[in-house]
């Protein structure tokens, strides 16, 4: 497994994802791009609930029946519900080999990938707008 940092210039990104053979993530914006760019993904469940419905969202607008796997919590930080462990915390083998298990049965579960033709629709749907935006406002430009 390679680890993929969002904080990555996108074209670096964006080679990362087109490289993998399977992409895994609890980052939809993730799975939206390996769809895009017709990688088959998993979709790992988000640890905060607040993020899962707009995950069905975007599934629904493309036909998808999402699955979950289930990552459990890879600190005792990240399971108390704090956003980033503090530095040099102390690391509990128990939580990250919960949590390598957890990828390694995720990295076996069956793939998703949307139909080219609900893809397509969405493409279409997004220029439609786009192009209607275009047409209401003109562009400015700074100089």
């Amino acid at each position: 497994m390679t680890l993929i940092d969002p904080r990555w210039p996108p074209a670096r990104v964006l080679a990362a994802v087109a490289g993998c053979s399977l992409l895994l993530s609890e980052a939809m914006h993730g799975v939206i791009v390996a769809d895009a760019m017709r990688v088959p993904w998993v979709a790992l469940r988000p640890q905060a609930r607040i993020h899962r419905a707009k995950w069905l969202d975007w599934a629904g607008a493309l036909d998808l029946d999402l699955r979950f796997q289930r990552l459990p919590a890879s600190s005792a930080d990240e399971w108390s519900g704090k956003a980033w462990p503090r530095f040099g915390a102390r690391v509990d083998r128990w939580f990250v080999e919960r949590a390598a298990a957890a990828l390694r049965a995720a990295a076996g579960a069956s793939p998703t990938l949307s139909s080219d033709a609900a893809l397509h629709r969405s493409q279409d749907r997004m220029m439609t707008c786009l192009e209607s935006v275009r047409r209401q406002r003109p562009i400015m430009v700074a100089a």
